[in-house]
C-alpha cells in the first residue's frame, strides 16, 4: 500500500531544501534519510491528538495520508510530496489515528451542537460560523431555545474529524527504503 508525505517549503522536513534545487544535501533528502518522529516522545493517545490538533515538532509520529491530494495540500506550491511504501514499515510502527482514538476515548464522538457541526469542524473556512452558533437545548415551559454559549468539542473530536478529514496515518518512522519517489509542486 502506497502513502503519501507532504513536506511544505521551510518546514523541518524541507530542511535546506531549495526551488532550484530539490534536496542540496544528502543528509537531508527524506529519499536519502527517510522521515522520524522523535523517539524519546511519549507515544500515547494524548500525544496522538496534540500532534493532529496542534501540528506539534517535535512529535513522536510523521503524519502521512492515503491521498495524494491531501498530500499536496500540506506541501502547499513549491514543496514535495513523497510517496512511500508501507510494505516497507513494520505493522507495529503504523497507527490508524480514528482507531487509536476510539480505543482510548470511549466518548470521542460526543458534542452538543448541532448536525452540521462536523463540517464546521472539518472546513471551519467555509463553515466556521456554526462553531460560534449556541447549540438548542430545553428551555423553560417545554420550549427549544438556544444556549448561551458556544458548542462544547473536545480536542479529541477534533482530532477524530481531522484524521477521517486528511485519510491521516502516523508512522514512528519511514525508512529511506520506503521513501519511493518524489513530486515536485510548481509555485
Amino acid at each position: 500500500m502506497r502513502v503519501y508525505k507532504g513536506v511544505a517549503p521551510g518546514t523541518h522536513n524541507a530542511g535546506d531544501a531549495v526551488a532550484s534545487c530539490a534536496f542540496a544535501s544528502a543528509t537531508i533528502d527524506p529519499r536519502r534519510v527517510g522521515f522520524h518522529g522523535d523517539a524519546s516522545l511519549v507515544r500515547n493517545a494524548d500525544a496522538v491528538v496534540r500532534h493532529i490538533i496542534d501540528h506539534s515538532w517535535p512529535s513522536p509520529f510523521v503524519s502521512v495520508s492515503m491521498s495524494f491530494g491531501v498530500a499536496a495540500d500540506y506541501a502547499t506550491k513549491g514543496g514535495w510530496v513523497f510517496e512511500i511504501d508501507l510494505g516497507q514499515i513494520p505493522a507495529a510502527h503504523v497507527i490508524n489515528p480514528v482507531h487509536e482514538l476510539a480505543n482510548a476515548f470511549p466518548n470521542l464522538h460526543a458534542h452538543n451542537g448541532h448536525q452540521d457541526l462536523v463540517h464546521a469542524i472539518a472546513t471551519p473556512a467555509q463553515y466556521g460560523a456554526i462553531l460560534s452558533k449556541p447549540p438548542l437545548a430545553p428551555g423553560a415551559n417545554g420550549m427549544a431555545a438556544p444556549k448561551l454559549f458556544y458548542p462544547r468539542i473536545s480536542d479529541e473530536l477534533h482530532a477524530l474529524v481531522f484524521a477521517a478529514r486528511d485519510a491521516e496515518f502516523l508512522l514512528l518512522a519511514a525508512p529511506a527504503a520506503a521513501v519511493m519517489s518524489q513530486v515536485y509542486l510548481v509555485p
